[in-house]
């Protein structure tokens, strides 16, 4: 038994949704970072030097979540583009 491949409407849908659960990934991720941000001002500090090491590497971490979240997301777009175009 064959599957017949994916109409056109089914294809639009599923790009569609990919890039609408993009969007809120990397919406989730600023507003995480934002709250940590937050959380890290408010916070008093226990020593006076203390080590900054750590949130830095956090910090990195959830820019390269972004990154990798808009590269996906951008990718999407172009394929939903590229599907819209063949019709």
């Amino acid at each position: 038994m064959e599957q017949t491949p994916p109409s056109f409407s089914e294809t639009y849908l599923l790009v569609q949704r990919n890039v609408v659960e993009s969007e809120k990934q990397v919406v989730e991720a600023r507003q995480r970072t934002r709250a940590t941000d937050l959380v890290t001002l408010r916070r008093p500090s226990k020593h006076h030097n203390p080590p900054a090491q750590p949130m830095l590497a956090f910090d990195q971490v959830l820019a390269d979540l972004e990154t990798k979240l808009l590269q996906q997301y951008r990718l999407l777009q172009g394929t939903l583009t590229q599907v819209m175009k063949r019709d």
